[in-house]
């Protein structure tokens, strides 16, 4: 949550959404790492989103 708040504030007054990744991969979304390890989705459907 730290990390998520500071890297979200360099653009303003931050929003942190928590994202039920283990069932998005389940259902098959694909995920990717960048070079810099961090993990990346084309989209969140909403129905996998808690904020």
């Amino acid at each position: 949550m730290d990390t998520a708040t500071k890297v979200g504030a360099r653009r303003g007054a931050p929003v942190v959404l928590r994202v039920d990744a283990g069932r998005m991969a389940a259902d098959g979304h694909p995920f990717f790492v960048s070079a810099k390890g961090v993990w990346l989705v084309d989209r969140a459907p909403s129905e996998y989103l808690d904020g």
